[in-house]
C-alpha cells in the first residue's frame, strides 16, 4: 500500500486555545520564549502583509520608536528560533509577512473549507453536508485563540469567527431534524445555545426535537428558561396578543436574533401542523402552567 501524504511541517490551531506544531512537535512556550512572540505569528497569519509599525500599532501600541524597534527584534528573533528557521516570517518590500506553503496547516482554513462545501451542496446532498458540518465543528475547541487576550487585534476575528462556527452549529442541526436524527440535533442545538442563548432558531429547534421525541418535560423545560430568560433580560414577559394570536410561521432556517414578539408570536411546524408555542405546550401537558 502506498503512504499516504507528508505530515505538514507547520500545524496551527486557532480554534480554540493556540498550538504550534514544527514537523509534528508541538512548540511550548519555552521555544517561543516571549508570549509576544506567539501573538506575533497569529497576528501575521490573520492580516497578512504588516510594515512593523503596524504591528507595533497592534502589539506594543505604548512603545515610542526605540522601544518598538527594540521589542520587535528580540521577540521576532525569538519566533525565529522557535521554529528552528527564518523561512516561515518573511521580509518584502518593507512589510513583514507569514509565508503560507503546501506544508501548513490551519483549523481555521480546514473549518471554513468543509462549512462552505456543506453550505453549497446542502439542498441537493443533506447527508453530506452534515457530514462535512460534523468535521467542521469538531474542529472546534473553544472561543478562537482562548489564550490570547493582550491587544485588541484579534476580537474582530473572534467575533466574526464565532458567528460562522455558531452558525456550523445551527445548520448541523437543521439538518439533522429534516433527516430525523433527532439526538445528534439535540446535541449540535445545545452546543449552538450555549453559544448564544438568544437565538431564534435554536429555541425553535430544540421545541421541534423535543416534540417528535414526544418529550413533554423537556419541551415544557425549554419553553419556561425562553420565558425567564426574557423576564431577566427585558423584564417583559410574553403578552396574549403575542402568544395566542395566529400568525405567519417563520421558517427552521430563518436568520435573525429574537425579541420576545416575533418568537412567541411565531407558529411552529411540528409534523406537518402549525400550532403557536402557548397552546402546543398547554395541550401536550394540560396540569402544567407554563405561564
Amino acid at each position: 500500500a502506498g503512504e499516504g501524504p507528508p505530515s505538514p511541517a507547520l500545524t496551527l490551531r486557532m480554534l480554540g486555545p493556540s498550538e504550534v506544531c514544527v514537523n509534528g512537535r508541538k512548540l511550548t512556550q519555552t521555544d517561543f520564549k516571549y508570549i509576544r512572540s506567539r501573538d506575533l505569528l497569529f497576528y501575521l497569519v490573520c492580516e497578512g502583509e504588516r510594515s512593523r509599525e503596524r504591528i507595533g500599532l497592534a502589539l506594543w501600541p505604548d512603545a515610542n520608536e526605540k522601544q518598538l524597534r527594540e521589542r520587535f527584534n528580540v521577540t521576532l528573533h525569538a519566533l525565529r528560533q522557535g521554529f528552528g528557521s527564518n523561512d516561515w516570517i518573511v521580509f518584502e518590500n518593507g512589510l513583514y509577512s507569514f509565508k503560507r506553503a503546501a506544508a501548513y496547516k490551519c483549523d481555521c482554513d480546514d473549518f471554513f473549507d468543509a462549512f462552505r462545501r456543506a453550505e453549497s451542496m446542502r439542498t441537493f446532498d443533506p447527508e453530506g453536508a452534515a457530514r462535512l458540518l460534523m468535521t467542521a465543528t469538531g474542529l472546534v475547541r473553544g472561543e478562537f485563540l482562548a489564550d490570547v487576550s493582550h491587544g485588541e487585534w484579534h476580537e474582530h476575528y473572534r467575533g466574526a469567527i464565532t458567528g460562522h462556527v455558531l452558525r456550523a452549529f445551527i445548520m448541523l442541526g437543521e439538518i439533522q431534524i429534516e433527516l430525523g436524527h433527532w439526538a445528534e440535533a439535540l446535541y449540535s442545538l445545545s452546543r449552538a445555545m450555549r453559544m448564544e442563548p438568544f437565538s431564534e432558531e435554536v429555541y425553535r429547534g430544540l421545541m421541534r426535537v423535543h416534540f417528535e421525541r414526544r418529550d413533554r418535560v423537556q419541551l415544557i423545560q425549554v419553553y419556561r428558561n425562553l420565558v425567564e430568560l426574557l423576564r431577566e433580560e427585558y423584564d417583559a414577559p410574553p403578552s396574549d396578543e403575542y402568544t395566542t394570536s395566529p400568525v405567519t410561521p417563520a421558517p427552521l432556517g430563518h436568520d435573525s436574533m429574537f425579541t420576545h414578539r416575533s418568537l412567541l408570536g411565531s407558529m411552529l411546524p411540528f409534523s406537518g401542523q402549525c400550532v403557536t408555542f402557548p397552546i402546543q405546550v398547554t395541550t401536550l401537558v394540560p396540569s402544567l402552567q407554563v405561564a
